[in-house]
């Protein structure tokens, strides 16, 4: 099964298509990741080939193997690309983020679990707020939330 997506950057200035190739989203927990994203890095394998990416994109290769593309606007994470030789040459990662809700897809492997902070694992008992809550509080009408 493949899904089909439609997603934008967070100020509309890229857009992208493209096909899931995976009924899941990837979870990443490496530094490079980290760094990227301020967290653990979702990511949706897609179809390179009927890809369509449009809008000001820079790319950065932080390892010798790969390279990320951004909004060269907003700065919004769009892609991971394998361009090392070899057998997984080409292979291609879109943001899930830039997806809503993901297209609904789970998380189906999580790489470099081994170096997850423990902060990261949400499983544990937090206080959870609200959408309300947190726009009540940035907007000033509501009390402290922390």
């Amino acid at each position: 099964m493949t899904v089909a997506m439609n997603g934008t950057c967070m100020c509309g200035a890229v857009t992208v298509k493209a096909t899931a190739t995976k009924e899941y989203i990837t979870a990443c927990n490496c530094e490079n990741c980290r760094r990227w994203t301020g967290g653990v890095n979702y990511a949706i394998e897609v179809d390179a080939n009927a890809a369509s990416i449009d809008g000001p994109i820079k790319t950065i290769a932080p390892m010798p193997w790969a390279e990320r593309g951004f909004c060269a606007e907003c700065g919004s994470g769009v892609y991971y690309r394998v361009t090392a030789e070899g057998p997984m040459h080409g292979l291609l990662k879109m943001s899930a983020g830039l997806f809503d809700d993901g297209t609904g897809l789970p998380v189906g492997v999580e790489y470099y679990a081994d170096d997850r902070p423990a902060a990261y694992d949400l499983s544990r008992e937090h206080k959870a707020v609200t959408r309300a809550e947190v726009e009540a509080f940035f907007l000033g009408n509501a009390e402290s939330n922390q």
